[in-house]
């Protein structure tokens, strides 16, 4: 990931392109941390005798797998192409 990263700006010191590296990589961990945490907690909740033994009664939203979902798509009433003059 660091290669994706320019070593140097020139509008910019070493000390703050440092700085603004390690921000976007402690960002990028804090991510990946909450996201395991989430899809262990999801997984967890997907049965029904593990949501009672922790004493969960509801959930909001169930838990949908990959795949199970039907695409939540927006129908627009109008065509929308019409509106813009670039397109024909």
């Amino acid at each position: 990931m660091l290669d994706l990263v320019p070593g140097s700006y020139k509008d910019l010191s070493d000390d703050i392109m440092k700085f603004l590296v390690d921000g976007m990589l402690r960002e990028v961990t804090v991510l990946y941390v909450d996201s395991i945490r989430k899809a262990i907690l999801d997984y967890i909740l997907m049965e029904e005798d593990e949501r009672m033994r922790l004493g969960i009664m509801t959930t909001f939203d169930g838990v949908v797998m990959y795949g199970e979902s039907r695409s939540r798509k927006v129908h627009l009433n109008y065509d929308f192409r019409a509106l813009r003059s670039d397109v024909n």
